[in-house]
């Protein structure tokens, strides 16, 4: 006999125990039911959910090559297609050059020929040019044509990119082209002649390209800066302290294209108390681009050669070769970013403090001084704080390493220079301890100097990669060659001495008879070339189309391997339910029965 207590029922405990597990259980199933999936959280199956994972980044992968491969089809059938014309086009150029060739032409009827000729000849190259899937050019040589510059570069130490090639055209052969720039780009800028007085009147005014701006006595020059910014979006000007302490007004824009106006409200001494020059103490309008008053600096666009000839500006900093005959034409290249300039000191600087009390040491940096006379400087660091402290006035930032200190502009391109100025005692060289020389000025920014040359690369492997597999590297590579008739005919000894088809239209294939003999030929080789291509490309298309049936197949094997993991047999797991269900019910039951047994202990009260 069990022994009969009353402060813990045993049998109880255990029924609910018993619940609680079949519940949470028939709670896990009820989710598969409802999901559809065996695992629907790491805990369900933890091995099993970073397989299935594995296997659904290749199902997806498989499923997007496969796609990738119907493209590859699409480009090659657009290419095809425009190639069947081609061959139309020479067909029909054969059978006037067959035509041609007979001896009761005349001169005149052979002319007339020649002008049918020379618009299938025009037709052939247009089609060439002008084929096109998703923007690529598929019949002039261009696909898989890649375009670099050794010149640029975007690092942590010099962060900037020199030269940039843009674009080429059908024109443009490849090859690698010198791009010298002979003519930096500046930005139209006005100001800096003289120190901001600080003597404005309420009511003067500046109004910069047509935006008026209101000036009050109280402003000084930052508050004059930032009122100007806030207009640049409008204005397209910019506005700086400059180095002298006077306003200067920049446009953002390189070249001749960022030329502004600039009118001052007159009879006021507006132009002096801002820092401009006395000549523009009027109320005439002002034009960067072509007045001559002293602190105007007008846009100026970047000039060079590509490839030995002058290059066109089509803006403030870009260029285009526009030179018929010269293999780079058509390449365009942009002088791009920003260059830091600066000044390293070269040489440890551990003296630095042996000129605390010397008066007549001074610093300036961009005109604005550092320090004069006695300073304390207890170390290297605390002369790189020093000149930090005027940092917004200089545009210049002192950084230490090693204790050398590096000083750096982040002004842009033309503006790109720092000047160093310094005044030492006798026996003790400022400029020897803390610099490699005592002055440092004009260093050229990124549009200036010889670091915007650059030899430009073209090169093309005529071929264009798909991606056919879930992984990196497994792709099929499928190449289009040149089929402009300046690339079909070629390689033909005949007399006349053409070189390809498009020889039959500039030295007139068809208005002798011999000549027209000479065109038959010509034009049977590039009738092979263009055949060979189309097999080329018809073979092509049947591999893709397999590609696409085998994509088809491991996608489908890898997804029922998949869903073996991941996806619940319902059959199954309804059977388990409803197993859960009877035992909750049963479960349920004799808890109750449990609760009751300790109810039999009042019958020995009686």
């Amino acid at each position: 006999m069990l022994p009969m207590r009353i402060n813990h029922n045993i049998a109880a405990l255990n029924a609910f125990r018993q619940l609680s597990i079949n519940q949470a259980t028939a709670s896990k199933s009820l989710e598969r039911l409802s999901s559809g999936l065996r695992v629907n959280r790491s805990s369900d199956d933890a091995a099993g959910l970073a397989i299935s994972e594995k296997m659904r980044s290749q199902i997806r992968g498989l499923e997007q090559a496969n796609r990738n491969a119907q493209d590859g089809i699409s480009l090659i059938q657009t290419a095809e297609g425009a190639l069947s014309e081609t061959h139309s086009m020479l067909q029909r150029m054969r059978e006037l050059a067959v035509q041609a060739s007979n001896g009761s032409l005349t001169d005149t009827d052979r002319a007339e020929i020649q002008k049918e000729l020379n618009q299938l000849v025009d037709e052939v190259d247009r089609i060439a040019n002008n084929t096109e899937f998703n923007t690529q050019k598929l019949l002039n040589g261009a696909i898989g044509q890649t375009l670099s510059s050794n010149n640029s570069i975007n690092t942590a130490s010099s962060d900037y990119s020199g030269l940039e090639a843009v674009s080429i055209t059908e024109n443009t052969k490849t090859g690698a082209y010198a791009v010298d720039i002979t003519t930096e780009a500046k930005v139209a800028s006005v100001g800096d002649n003289s120190a901001f007085t600080g003597s404005l009147t309420t009511g003067n005014t500046l109004k910069i390209n047509g935006t008026t701006i209101s000036l009050n006595s109280s402003d000084t020059i930052s508050t004059v800066v930032a009122r100007i910014n806030t207009m640049t979006g409008t204005t397209g000007v910019e506005a700086f302290i400059g180095d002298a302490g006077g306003l200067v007004l920049r446009s953002t824009t390189y070249g001749t294209n960022g030329d502004f106006t600039l009118q001052l409200s007159a009879g006021s001494g507006i132009a002096t108390n801002l820092g401009f020059s006395a000549d523009l103490a009027t109320a005439t309008i002002l034009n960067t681009s072509t007045s001559t008053a002293a602190g105007v600096q007008k846009g100026v666009n970047v000039n060079g050669t590509i490839n030995g000839a002058a290059a066109t500006a089509t803006d403030g900093t870009s260029l285009i070769l526009n030179a018929s005959g010269n293999d780079a034409n058509g390449l365009k290249v942009k002088v791009t970013g920003y260059s830091v300039a600066a000044i390293d000191t070269g040489t440890a600087a551990a003296s630095v403090a042996t000129f605390a009390n010397v008066s007549t040491v001074s610093l300036a940096i961009n005109g604005i001084t550092i320090f004069s006379g006695a300073t304390t400087m207890a170390s290297v660091q605390s002369l790189a704080d020093l000149i930090n402290t005027k940092s917004s006035q200089t545009g210049v930032t002192a950084t230490v390493s090693n204790d050398i200190i590096t000083l750096t502009t982040s002004a842009k391109g033309d503006e790109a220079g720092i000047t160093v100025a310094m005044n030492t005692a006798s026996g003790a060289s400022l400029g020897s301890t803390l610099f490699l020389a005592t002055s440092a000025s004009g260093l050229d920014g990124i549009y200036g100097g010889a670091q915007n040359d650059a030899t430009v690369t073209i090169s093309t492997n005529n071929s264009v990669a798909f991606q056919v597999g879930a992984n990196a590297e497994q792709t099929i590579s499928v190449s289009v060659n040149d089929m402009r008739t300046s690339a079909l005919g070629k390689d033909v000894a005949n007399d006349s001495n053409f070189s390809n088809v498009y020889d039959l239209k500039t030295s007139e294939g068809v208005s002798t008879a011999a000549k027209a003999q000479d065109s038959i030929s010509i034009i049977d080789k590039a009738i092979e070339t263009v055949s060979t291509e189309r097999s080329k490309l018809g073979a092509y298309q049947n591999r893709l189309e397999h590609t696409v049936n085998n994509l088809g197949t491991i996608a489908e094997n890898l997804t029922a391997a998949e869903s073996r993991i991941r996806d619940v047999d319902m059959a199954e797991e309804m059977m388990n339910f409803t197993k859960l269900n009877i035992l909750n019910q049963a479960a349920t039951s004799m808890l109750a029965q449990a609760n009751a047994l300790p109810q039999n202990v009042l019958q020995l009260f009686r």
